[in-house]
């Protein structure tokens, strides 16, 4: 197994170099062998870390044959698969939700991979749709067995806050009314302002 952090001198201090992620750390010493030391025990401990996790992948992929290997793109493709669970006007927000470049941040990633800080940077990316997609998505995976465990406790989430809706006035109505150009329509604005309704279920009122 290769190691993954090597061992380097700058002036009278020793650094550790870390291959993955490139950033470099003091040990804290000038003196060679207590830093070989150092180095050798972080390289042991992440050495072991990565021997329990292929134990751990093989007891999962025993369960389940796709645990080790599942991203959170299924996860949207089998909501997405769920077109007669929901309204098609949900469905097309789903859709674009799960297009948006917040959500690059996981769609590739592993599942079993997964923690708090991946989804974490998603939420910071994105608004309140991918706070509830996000929140969608992982309660899927939590009630399908794909997580074992949550990845996000219920209060780590951040509140959802909606911005502040209004109706419109009587004088904005009659503006939209006087510059629509089609009768059918204009009657349909008129048959939400009276009713209240939402424009989906005025659409289908037979």
């Amino acid at each position: 197994m290769k190691n993954r952090y090597r061992l380097f001198r700058r002036g009278q201090k020793f650094y550790a170099h870390d291959s993955e992620t490139g950033k470099q750390q003091s040990l804290g010493t000038s003196d060679k062998r207590e830093a070989q030391r150092l180095l050798i025990a972080r390289n042991e401990a992440q050495n072991n870390r990565l021997l329990n996790l292929k134990i751990a992948e093989a007891h999962l992929a025993a369960h389940d044959p796709r645990m080790n290997t599942r991203t959170w793109q299924d996860v949207m493709d089998y909501r997405l698969s769920r077109t007669t669970e929901v309204r098609e006007s949900t469905m097309r927000r789903t859709v674009v939700a799960f297009k948006s470049k917040p959500f690059n941040f996981i769609r590739d990633k592993r599942l079993v991979e997964t923690v708090s800080d991946d989804l974490l940077r998603v939420l910071k990316a994105g608004g309140v749709s991918t706070n509830v997609q996000l929140r969608v998505l992982h309660n899927t995976a939590l009630k399908h067995d794909w997580l074992l465990r949550r990845v996000l406790s219920e209060a780590a989430w951040p509140r959802i806050k909606y911005g502040e809706t209004r109706a419109i006035t009587a004088e904005e109505h009659q503006k939209i009314i006087a510059k629509e150009n089609s009768q059918e329509r204009a009657h349909f604005y008129e048959a939400l302002w009276h009713t209240g309704a939402a424009p989906v279920d005025i659409a289908n009122l037979t």
